[in-house]
């Protein structure tokens, strides 16, 4: 019979990203256009013979907020096999030991084996601000953004993300987006160039989206990612156009020749759902479009593609949530200009192939 060790070994091996053949993923794409993202290095660190890798800045030798909360609302593990632990209720009960947030992995190993047991400041105490749900207007909403964890935000930061998610999401789709936790952190520790990232979750952590701090108050770019998320998890979205083609459901790894194809469906729901409407600050993808076609002005693009999507791009215009959304953009996807991105005008390692056409060949399939 095989150590737990063994065993742990043996789920990190499965767990290796592969391609439909069984090798090793080197033709996938994942992050916004493929780009690398920078992601912290773990420590192993040994305890009751069970051996844990855990993230941790190298500068500091402290493991990163937003990867404890990530664990803490990864509410299936560091519990007994096919259990899962209520988070809503750890973070009710202060616990008689609890270790202060500033640490490093071999301080926090006892708690990240078991976060039953023992309490970190502020990310399961009572005093936690990494949950700040209390002024959404719905129930349903508080209820499960509670197992979405805010990071490296301030409290308004955090409330209008939160806002974003409510009005842009059913509580329905909210639910699984958050099913199996989400850590949305605030950084400015990204790829030059990338606004925010989708990570997926990996290392026994909760899923994880990163967002430049400068990029919150339009809502674009927090409510893309989200988009993403919800194409990668919720078992409802059952057509091509609507759901990620990753081989993974832990992160977004698709096939190169449908990177642009994944983008494009995002954007163009992204600009569906979009409530309370401003223009993007940064033209994104439909920059990348424009410098290569040389026809239509980016700005242009988007206000077209948010008037197909939902209906006005006026300021302060209404989005869609639910099935209006998905209706939306099933209906309206081939109108948009968006269909004609290719994954060559964001990335010159990609086919020169477009959203539209990839679409296409899929439905044939």
């Amino acid at each position: 019979m095989k150590s737990r060790e063994q065993r742990d070994r043996s789920r990190r091996a499965r767990n290796q990203l592969r391609d439909d053949q069984g090798r090793f993923a080197s033709e996938l794409r994942s992050g916004p256009s493929g780009a690398p993202v920078v992601e912290y290095p773990t420590k192993a660190v040994r305890y009751r013979d069970r051996t844990y890798h855990i993230p941790v800045d190298k500068k500091t030798n402290r493991v990163p907020q937003a990867a404890i909360a990530a664990r803490f609302i990864a509410t299936e593990e560091g519990t007994g096999r096919n259990q899962r632990r209520n988070v809503i209720i750890d973070a009710s009960v202060d616990a008689d030991i609890i270790l202060p947030k500033d640490i490093s992995p071999e301080e926090l190993v006892p708690w990240w084996a078991n976060p039953n047991m023992l309490d970190v400041e502020g990310i399961d105490t009572k005093d936690a601000d990494l949950f700040e749900v209390y002024d959404l207007r719905k129930k349903g909403s508080q209820d499960v953004q509670r197992k979405i964890a805010v990071a490296g935000a301030t409290s308004e930061q955090q409330q209008n993300i939160r806002r974003i998610i409510e009005d842009s999401f059913t509580v329905r789709e909210q639910k699984e987006i958050a099913k199996e936790g989400l850590v949305i952190t605030i950084t400015d520790e990204m790829p030059a160039g990338v606004l925010g990232s989708t990570l997926g979750k990996r290392g026994g952590m909760a899923y994880n989206i990163r967002v430049r701090p400068d990029v919150i108050d339009d809502g674009e770019t927090i409510l893309h990612e989200l988009v993403h998320q919800s194409r990668l998890v919720d078992p409802k979205r059952d057509d091509v156009l609507l759901k990620t083609r990753s081989i993974s459901r832990d992160e977004i790894l698709v096939p190169c020749d449908q990177m642009a194809l994944e983008e494009a469906a995002t954007v163009a729901e992204t600009a569906a759902r979009k409530q309370n409407y401003k223009p993007p600050k940064t033209d994104t993808y439909y920059g990348f479009m424009g410098r290569w076609r040389k026809t239509k002005n980016p700005a242009d693009m988007i206000r077209e593609d948010r008037e197909i999507m939902a209906g006005s791009a006026d300021e302060g215009s209404s989005g869609l949530r639910g099935q209006k959304a998905i209706k939306s953009l099933i209906k309206n996807f081939d109108k948009t200009n968006i269909k004609g991105l290719s994954g060559s005008h964001f990335d010159s390692t990609l086919p020169d192939v477009t959203a539209e056409e990839t679409l296409k060949a899929l439905r044939k399939r």
